[in-house]
């Protein structure tokens, strides 16, 4: 299969792509690490699930006195 001219509809299709991608992640990143939501109490996505979840993993693991 033949590569696509510079020029080409194409190449600036896969360029666009590539930029869509780009600014949906940056987007994600800053709407669940910065952005506090209201329904969180205004916490953050991370704050919110990500600390409870090492939470409830801290608290599964067996304490040493109890072996």
């Amino acid at each position: 299969m033949a590569q696509p001219e510079a020029g080409s509809d194409l190449s600036r299709r896969d360029h666009d792509n590539f930029q869509a991608r780009r600014v949906v992640k940056v987007w994600m990143a800053f709407y669940n690490s910065n952005r506090p939501h209201s329904a969180l109490d205004w916490r953050t996505p991370d704050e919110a699930y990500w600390v409870s979840r090492e939470e409830q993993k801290s608290s599964m693991k067996p304490k040493p006195d109890a072996l």
